[in-house]
């Protein structure tokens, strides 16, 4: 329940101050997001899908009692599920633009490929068309490299 508060209070500041929710991985746990990407989307869709701030628990359920006393008194259940959904979302495309822009920066295009099509299929056309060009000319200089 405390990641909770602690994204309630994000939501709550990003209408106040525009204040931004940033996610951070340790080192593996971004490696297995860079393998895992694209391989299952699915798997991303059924977590945004599921996500239920009202079941959240704590180890002390006073601490659970006066969260979600606190929510329910400011934005509700469904409007920090839809708002820890979209900040979610948002840090997915983030995430998976900045990996397809080292994938490019590598040179690798089938790599920077399969992210442009999650970004596609994310909604985030303007970074896929973008990295898709940049595959593009990345395949183009390998095939005339190829003779």
């Amino acid at each position: 329940a405390w990641c909770l508060w602690e994204t309630f209070c994000a939501v709550k500041l990003s209408k106040e101050r525009g204040v931004k929710l940033i996610i951070a991985l340790p080192p593996g746990q971004e490696q297995a997001l860079r393998r895992g990407v694209g391989e299952d989307m699915s798997a991303v869709l059924d977590a945004l899908v599921r996500i239920q701030a009202e079941k959240a628990e704590a180890f002390n359920p006073t601490d659970r009692d006066n969260i979600f006393e606190a929510i329910g008194r400011d934005v509700g259940f469904a409007q920090l599920n839809h708002a820890v959904k979209d900040q979610l979302r948002d840090w997915y495309i983030e995430t998976v633009a900045r990996l397809a822009r080292e994938a490019l920066d590598a040179g690798d295009a089938d790599t920077a490929f399969h992210l442009a099509s999650t970004l596609r299929d994310f909604g985030a056309l303007e970074a896929s068309l973008q990295c898709f060009s940049y595959c593009l000319a990345l395949y183009r200089a390998a095939a005339a490299a190829a003779g």
